[in-house]
């Protein structure tokens, strides 16, 4: 079938399907300014969610007065939303990470930008929307050679690289490349780009989490990670203050990311012929704090910042069946763009029996 034809059948199957949901690249911006508090309201708090996983040497904030190259198609093909219900939103604009960074002042570099924009606009790349249970949950990457990557290098000290997902309803994850898996194509770029590139910046545009075994394997050659989420209209903004130092990073995981998916006791759970608690009460976080902690890669509540903060406790007390803890937050050093920048510290509290051993009956708790 021709790329027309294909194009033909799946508008009918979305037409008559009633399928025309999530992850529109266009058709689904009503092009009305919005409410302006909404905005800066989902800016900030786009912002403030983004877990920075890794910042070596100082990577990030980037430095606005030197260029960067950007790369990924989803850079410009952004995952603003998740599938499903959730994503069926009508939005009055969307921001995408190019438009965020060159709000924010990044020099991008030209010549990588005008491949990247002459590529995607493509009729043949044109991102597939699918339709209801058969959204794509990745865009094919575009190829790069090493030369091209290396004439680059030679114009800028940073790399900015970016990979997106997307799942939701009737479309989960599946253990598959271009899925929990990176693809060969993504694996391609990722060793082109940290072969030639003394700082690479990996933002992942991701709903839930992914295999980082893969990621983690490039070691030192990828210097910072931003786990940057999906953050609706606002979300090329709300990163590009992040990676710019205008916000401090205070996102933390809510998830447990482990070395491998063999690692997680909950794969036993949503089988069609059966269910495994094999977790029994230590569900998520407790089962590896309890059972299988040298398999964690990043802890849950975990999160760096561009803070350095010093905590002490300074009182506990317990009335009433209520427990209160007074906590003295220092700030030590930061690496913000501006010191008038807000820096928040997460406070994370957690339950030990006495002995500071959790047991089936106790387990480890956090409030």
């Amino acid at each position: 079938m021709t790329n027309w034809g294909y194009k033909a059948v799946r508008k009918v199957l979305q037409t008559f399907g009633g399928a025309e949901l999530a992850q529109q690249q266009s058709g689904r911006i009503t092009g009305e300014p919005g409410n302006p508090e909404v905005a800066t309201l989902a800016r900030r708090a786009g912002a403030e969610s983004c877990v920075l996983l890794k910042n070596n040497n100082h990577a990030l904030p980037l430095d606005l007065s030197a260029p960067v190259a950007l790369f990924g198609r989803v850079q410009k093909n952004y995952f603003y939303v998740g599938n499903g219900s959730g994503g069926d939103v009508s939005a009055p604009y969307s921001i995408n990470l190019v438009q965020g960074l060159v709000n924010a002042g990044v020099q991008l570099d030209s010549t990588v930008l005008a491949a990247y924009e002459s590529w995607c606009t493509a009729s043949v790349n044109d991102p597939d929307p699918g339709f209801w249970g058969h959204w794509p949950r990745y865009y094919a990457e575009m190829p790069v050679k090493q030369d091209w990557v290396q004439a680059a290098a030679k114009r800028c000290q940073t790399a900015v690289v970016v990979i997106g997902r997307s799942a939701g309803e009737d479309r989960e994850n599946t253990l598959k490349k271009g899925s929990f898996y990176l693809t060969n194509k993504e694996k391609a770029l990722l060793d082109t780009v940290t072969a030639a590139f003394q700082k690479v910046v990996l933002v992942l545009n991701i709903g839930s989490i992914m295999d980082f075994a893969e990621i983690d394997a490039y070691g030192d050659k990828i210097s910072a990670i931003l786990l940057a989420w999906q953050l609706g209209m606002e979300s090329g903004n709300a990163v590009a203050d992040v990676l710019t130092g205008q916000v401090n990073p205070s996102g933390r995981l809510t998830d447990t990311i482990a070395k491998t998916y063999a690692d997680y006791p909950a794969q036993n759970f949503g089988n069609k012929a059966e269910n495994r608690y094999t977790e029994d009460i230590f569900v998520g976080y407790r089962y590896f704090e309890t059972f299988a902690p040298e398999r964690v890669l990043y802890p849950f509540g975990y999160g760096l910042s561009y803070t350095d903060f010093a905590c002490k406790v300074k009182k506990t007390e317990i009335k009433n069946q209520t427990v209160t803890v007074q906590v003295q937050v220092e700030m030590r050093l930061h690496f913000l763009r501006q010191r008038s920048t807000v820096c928040m510290c997460i406070m994370q509290m957690q339950i030990f029996l006495p002995g500071g051993k959790s047991t089936a009956d106790v387990p480890l708790a956090l409030v």
